[in-house]
């Protein structure tokens, strides 16, 4: 038959062998087009398998990524207790009551009990016989007369630890090498917060016990809310230079504005080498507050550093604040005490040059806020430094609220905290010294310092002379601030 191309499409086979390619160039357009189409079908197939199978398991990993946060959000509240929220409520999930007992650095024998504010605990400064059964706190009690600052200036959860006798090695106060020599303490039983009795509290230079401070201790309601808001009593005639600056005897500033006018803060920063991982932290924090004194056009604000030994008066504005941190880098040890030493030296040498030179009125009150992240590890103690500092400015006769401390932990070392916080355990400093741990701030910064946890804390301070009513408050309760992370 014959057959011509137009009528047939296929070829007759080859005797020689040939290639898969020349094969393919040998086939009819047709046949070959069946081919491509059928590539492209298989090629089309995978594609979609592939895409899909990433789907999935991109699905997979994120629901595996959030059940993992949820286990580790549950395991961590299990640790610390429920969290308070703005509004004053508190996740009661599970009973505070119930809380196993903890077996950590604390001691096998401490029970731990979460509550917003105080709890009553044995106090080692009263004699006499246990009480028949130990006063609790109700958690909507403890909410009520927690000292917060609005929007929850400290921790979200604080942690009170009844120590038996076998902790007492552990205590951070005892540690003398990190914090210098305090006050010993008997283990003795103490009576309920309203047992407390304007005659356990020392009044220091005050003309008189401070009224709102008898009347709140006398019904159980001292807190340092209450005590924020008073006006503080003029000290006793005699005892102080009388030409100071009228501005001690008044209220502190609730205005970041006002703070800015009226006082000086010397910023003293932690440039140990365990810094690095909190530096820019550090940075972006204080350049919020260097802002305002750009903008109020004042030269309040001064910075220093532990070890570089760079130091800025006058820090206008963030610009100012990047200059200084790129200036420096972070290495060697943690010297607080030596450092804090300087500043303190040098705020005396002020206020007698000022007396001198006739402008001792015209003295603003300076807050000392220290930003660290860990245990001091050179030079003499804070304590002892805090302590000598404290006597000599006491023996020129210069009014308690001249100069305030605030130490601020940077981080979650677990030392820092309770060394720290044992600053205030030790009497002759109490009036001087505040400070807070990292579980003061951790839930509302989001495990950082923020700008506005700063500005909190610095409007948050106490005058020195009403902070001795507060820390001696706190500290015969708690038998040590140390044991209690507020």
């Amino acid at each position: 038959m014959d057959c011509s191309p137009n009528t047939c499409f296929t070829q007759p086979p080859s005797t020689t062998p040939t290639s898969m390619s020349t094969l393919l160039t040998s086939l009819p357009v047709p046949a070959c087009g069946a081919v491509i189409s059928l590539c492209m079908a298989a090629h089309h197939k995978l594609l979609i398998s592939v895409i899909t199978l990433s789907v999935v398991v991109g699905i997979l990993l994120t629901m595996s990524l959030v059940l993992l946060f949820f286990w580790c959000l549950r395991l961590r509240h299990g640790r610390e207790g429920p969290i308070p929220v703005e509004g004053g409520s508190v996740d009661t999930t599970e009973s505070i009551l119930e809380r196993p007992k903890r077996s950590d650095r604390l001691g096998t024998g401490s029970n731990v009990i979460k509550v917003e504010e105080v709890a009553v605990l044995p106090s080692p400064l009263e004699s006499g016989p246990p009480s028949s059964s130990k006063p609790q706190l109700d958690v909507r009690d403890a909410i009520q007369e927690s000292h917060v600052l609005p929007l929850s200036r400290v921790s979200s959860a604080t942690s009170v630890h009844a120590f038996s006798e076998d902790d007492q090695s552990q205590c951070p106060c005892a540690q003398t090498d990190m914090v210098g020599q305090c006050s010993e303490h008997q283990s003795s039983p103490a009576p309920s917060i309203g047992a407390l009795s304007i005659d356990d509290f020392d009044q220091g230079q005050d003309d008189e016990f401070h009224p709102e401070v008898r009347a709140l201790v006398e019904s159980g309601k001292f807190t340092k809310d209450a005590v924020r808001n008073m006006k503080p009593v003029a000290p006793k005639p005699g005892t102080v230079i009388p030409d100071y600056n009228p501005i001690l005897d008044e209220v502190r500033p609730k205005k970041m504005d006002d703070y800015i006018r009226d006082y000086r803060i010397f910023f003293v920063i932690d440039d140990s080498a365990s810094m690095v991982s909190h530096w820019n932290e550090t940075r972006d924090a204080l350049s919020e507050i260097a802002d305002y004194a750009l903008n109020y056009h004042t030269d309040t604000i001064d910075i220093r550093f532990f070890n570089s030994g760079y130091s800025r008066r006058g820090v206008r504005g963030m610009k100012e604040v990047m200059g200084a941190f790129r200036s420096v880098s972070p290495s060697n040890g943690t010297p607080t005490g030596p450092v804090l030493k300087e500043v303190l030296d040098q705020q005396l040498d002020r206020l007698n040059s000022a007396q001198l030179n006739g402008t001792y009125s015209s003295e603003r009150p300076l807050d000392i806020i220290v930003l660290t992240d860990g245990v001091p590890n050179q030079g003499p103690p804070p304590a002892t430094v805090i302590e000598e500092a404290a006597k000599r400015f006491k023996a020129g006769g210069h009014h308690q609220n001249l100069v305030g401390i605030q130490f601020v932990q940077i981080g979650d070392d677990e030392n820092a905290g309770p060394t720290l916080l044992s600053l205030i355990d030790c009497a002759n400093n109490n009036h001087m010294v505040d400070t807070l741990s990292y579980s003061q701030y951790k839930e509302q910064g989001g495990g950082k310092l923020t700008p506005q946890i700063l500005k909190r804390i610095i409007l948050g301070a106490l005058h020195p002379n009403l902070r001795s009513y507060w820390n001696q408050f706190r500290h015969k309760v708690n038998e040590r601030t140390s044991l209690v992370i507020y």
